[in-house]
């Protein structure tokens, strides 16, 4: 099982650290033993990430820290404002930090363990196949804007998106 940590954008401003500029933001997070940080957004006083990590989930491990930095050139990265907070059993979106962010819990698979699993359920691997070549069609239709009805554009579009957020 692995954590899909998604950072998003801050929910709040943050005052400016730096006296002619505004802050050059990232944002750490620390997961047993795990740590990752996003890009720098530079002088933005308004960071856009939309950045995901995954990380190593452990069941015994509740408590997710992340922290929001002002990075400098000369000096010792800024710590702006750090915080911890709990990881629950559903999907959750958290404000931490005045950072929002998703956690999600997901089972990854490694290639043997995804071909196996279709060669023992043949159904599975007959729907996998069809979905697949579906996603395919629509896709390239969609990109040649060979779609003419809006209402329907949007339907595939949201359902490429589903289907690309979830592989």
């Amino acid at each position: 099982m692995r954590l899909l940590i998604k950072i998003g954008t801050l929910s709040q401003d943050m005052k400016c650290s730096n006296w002619l500029r505004n802050n050059d933001m990232f944002v750490r997070i620390n997961y047993n033993n795990q740590m990752r940080d996003t890009t720098t957004k530079w002088n933005d006083k308004n960071p856009k990430w939309n950045e995901e990590f995954l990380l190593d989930h452990d069941e015994n491990v509740s408590e997710i820290t992340i922290s929001l930095y002002d990075r400098d050139h000369w000096s010792k990265d800024d710590l702006l404002k750090t915080e911890t907070g709990k990881i629950s059993e559903r999907n959750q979106n958290y404000i931490i930090s005045n950072v929002n962010i998703v956690v999600k819990k997901v089972m990854l698979l490694s290639p043997n363990e995804y071909n196996n699993l279709l060669s023992s359920n043949r159904h599975l691997s007959l729907e996998v196949n069809t979905m697949q070549s579906t996603y395919n069609e629509l896709h390239t239709k969609y990109k040649n804007n060979e779609l003419k009805n809006n209402n329907l554009q949007c339907k595939i579009k949201k359902f490429i998106q589903d289907i690309e957020d979830h592989v």
